[in-house]
This record gives C-alpha cells, sequence and structure tokens, in this order.
C-alpha cells in the first residue's frame, strides 16, 4: 500500500495521509493519486500484474580535448596541435580529441578510446546529445577520416 511505501522509505510512521504529505512536501495541491505519484517516483508500476518493458538506454560515449607534447630532433618539446598566440579553451580547432566510450568484452566493460579530428567535433558533439550509439559514432568518425579535406578533382 502506498502509506507503508511511503513510511518504510522515511523510515518511521506517519500519521499524515500520504497526498497531505505529498502536497506538504512539494507545497502544492496535487491531483495525482498516491499509487500514481509512488510509481512516478520509482519510475516503475508497483502494481504486480501490470508489468511495463523499460526503456533501454543507449549509451552514446563522451568526447574530451588533450595535448599531445613531442621532442623534436633538437631537444625541443613541442606541443600539439600548434597554436599561435594564446590557446582558446572554446575554440575545438586548438585541441586534440578523443572519443571515449565502453565495449563489453568477455562480459567485463572495457574503456577504449578513438582519435578524433579537431574539425568534426561539432558533429560528434551532436551524435552523442541526440544519443546515438556507439557505434554509430564510432563508424562517423571512421569514415571522416578517410575523408582528408574537401578538395575535389575536376
Amino acid at each position: 500500500a502506498p502509506q507503508e511505501l511511503v513510511e518504510k522509505f522515511l523510515g518511521e510512521n506517519l500519521e499524515i495521509a500520504p497526498q497531505e504529505l505529498v502536497e506538504k512536501f512539494l507545497g502544492e495541491n496535487l491531483e495525482i493519486a498516491p499509487q500514481e505519484l509512488v510509481e512516478k517516483f520509482l519510475g516503475e508500476n508497483t502494481n504486480t500484474s501490470q508489468v511495463s518493458p523499460k526503456k533501454k538506454k543507449v549509451a552514446s560515449g563522451s568526447l574530451a580535448p588533450y595535448l599531445e607534447n613531442k621532442k623534436l630532433k633538437d631537444g625541443q618539446i613541442v606541443t600539439y596541435p600548434r597554436v599561435i598566440g594564446e590557446r582558446d579553451k572554446s575554440n575545438h580547432l586548438h585541441w586534440k580529441w578523443g572519443y571515449y566510450y565502453e565495449i563489453k568484452i568477455d562480459g567485463e566493460w572495457k574503456n577504449r578510446s578513438l582519435p578524433t579530428p579537431a574539425r568534426i567535433v561539432p558533429q560528434v558533439k551532436t551524435l552523442i546529445e541526440n544519443h546515438r550509439s556507439v557505434a554509430e559514432i564510432k563508424d562517423f568518425i571512421l569514415q571522416s577520416k578517410h575523408k582528408k579535406g574537401d578538395a575535389r578533382i575536376n
């Protein structure tokens, strides 16, 4: 029952009806029945006679900027990508990028990364925001790597 669930959740016996408790907690009068509120809060249907399938969340991975230091033959250390002047945190072309994701190998989740060209970072961010699958994003990155520049031969 909803009253028992609320009492179990709060760890105390309440003398307040669940609807009044919800209204007191949220500071407003609600038109939601207590059972519906419990289901909404828990994200599931607590009535065992009605089982609804859960939506599976699609993992999309993430992008992260980084810099690469290389030692030249003369001993000088240079940071790539090279930038004239001060490096701008908001300019995606001033950074190297990695696409980070997880894959399941032999029942264990493993972290993986894929170097990503800076020129396609805005498109990859859009794919991640749109919850595209890791496979789709990886394919896009790999295809973009093979298309170096937009030079066309007429």
